[in-house]
Order: structure tokens, then sequence, then C-alpha cells
């Protein structure tokens, strides 16, 4: 296998791994990139079973545990799993029919993910509470049974507006507010209709420079479907990125500033969902 040869000979393996691997409480940030160039590469494999993805990966993730001494859920690391959060897909396909993995995940995608590094200035919105993933008895690190996350965050009901501009810009409504995002379903089952609702749960805030100058503040966050009116269980269908100071607190995310020190971040309001 092309990918697992081009691993090995990294050395990523080797007996003699870098202590900065080796990090009992987090994953290290040269462990975590290298994961996420994984994670890129895979989805773009075809499978002729999109329910054996997990079980195909699992070698690498047995490597990847030894080599770390981290906990692997779902196809990512759980000490890390606020940043692993962050996967994009530009090209969606039709949603696999199924299950794969929980919707948190990159691998419950059919097609190709982009995650996201970790960006310098990136302040987190969210804690993740719970992670709670069944697997088969045969390896835990292979075929994923069912799995959920709980987190504390901001979560905000939305209508958005496909009229009014193109490609993946949409007009916001929220409590009264409007501003503008880009929206990006994870697959083609997921219809951006005039005026549809969905829940935005803000991930990350992060500066945005030009050249070598800072330029603007931006927000992402995950797109959420409500799997019921009576429980606050959410399942995720896509990211949203909005551009401007003024369109995150909007949004409901207060900004402060002090001379000489980065921005920083608050939300009145915080919800405790789970997300399938």
């Amino acid at each position: 296998m092309p990918l697992l040869r081009s691993l090995r000979n990294s050395g990523m393996f080797s007996r003699s791994v870098d202590l900065d691997l080796q990090t009992t409480s987090s994953l290290s940030r040269h462990a975590f990139e290298f994961w996420n160039k994984i994670i890129e590469s895979y989805s773009l494999c075809e499978l002729t079973k999109p329910s054996d993805k997990l079980v195909a990966l699992s070698g690498l993730a047995h490597l990847f545990q030894a080599a770390t001494g981290q906990e692997y859920v779902a196809g990512v690391w759980k000490s890390r799993l606020q940043e692993f959060l962050d996967w994009r897909v530009y090209k969606p396909r039709a949603k696999v029919s199924t299950y794969c993995a929980p919707s948190w995940s990159w691998a419950s995608i059919g097609g190709p993910v982009q995650p996201c590094g970790i960006t310098n200035g990136s302040i987190y919105l969210l804690s993740v509470l719970d992670v709670n993933v069944s697997h088969s008895m045969i390896d835990p690190l292979g075929r994923v049974l069912s799995g959920s996350i709980v987190v504390k965050g901001l979560v905000i009901e939305i209508s958005y507006h496909t009229s009014d501009h193109e490609g993946s810009l949409r007009r916001i409504e929220a409590d009264g507010k409007s501003f503008l995002a880009h929206i990006y379903g994870d697959t083609l089952n997921t219809h951006f209709e005039d005026e549809t609702r969905v829940y935005c749960l803000a991930l990350k805030c992060y500066p945005v420079h030009k050249g070598n100058f800072f330029h603007d503040l931006a927000l992402m966050g995950l797109l959420l479907h409500r799997e019921s009116q009576t429980a606050s269980e959410f399942s995720r269908i896509g990211h949203f990125h909005l551009m401007g100071t003024d369109s995150i607190e909007k949004f409901g995310i207060r900004i402060s500033r002090e001379k000489g020190s980065p921005p920083g971040y608050s939300t009145a309001d915080s919800s405790v969902i789970k997300i399938i």
C-alpha cells in the first residue's frame, strides 16, 4: 500500500520515536498534523465497502498508537478531539448508506475530506465533556458500531437565504440579526433551500492575515441537524465560516481587545448538547 510505505519510510513508526510524539497528556502538534495528512490521503481512497473504512485504517492506527500512547476514537485521537472536529468537505458526495462512524468524525464521509491544521492564534470556543464510542469486539481500533460526544458551547438556530448570494455565501438570520456566512454541506443529501433552519455550533475563532499583516477575525463552526425536538441530540451536516468582527459579535460572541494582547472571546450563553 503506497500510503503505508510512505509512512514507514518517514520514520514515524520507528522504535526510536521522536520525543515530541510521546506526549502523555496530549498528542503533539507534529503528530496531530501527521495524522491529518493520513486522513486527507485516506479519504481519497475508493473502498468497495465504505463501512470498512476504519477497518482498513486500523493497522495504521495501531502503529500510531504504539508510537504516541494516545487513545483512539472513531478515526481520531481523543486528546485533541476539539481540533479534530475541524474538518471540511468542499466536494460533497451522496451520503453513505451504511453506518461508518458518528457524524462528527471525518470517517462518516464517503469522499474527500480536508482536515484543518492548527492555526496560530486560534481560540477554541467549545469544550468536549464526554466521548462514547462502541467498537467491534474483534478490534477496538477498527469498525465502529456507534458513537457520540457531549460538548458545551454556543449553539444558535439560524435561517439562511439562498436567493441573495451565489456560491456558498448566504445571508443568515438569527435573533433578528442578519449577517453573511459561507455554508457548506457535508453530503449532497443536505439541501440548502431558501429559509431553511438549522443549528450552528461555534468551534473556533482565528486571525486572518494578508501577507504578514493582520486583516480580520474569522469564525468557523459546525452545521447541525436536531435529531429530536425533545432532546439536545444533534448530528453534523456541514460547516460554516464567517468573516469580520461585526458578524462574529452578531453570532453571539463578545470580542475584547487590549493593546498589545491577542483578542479575547466570551459568550453570553452556552448549551450542553450531544452529537451523534
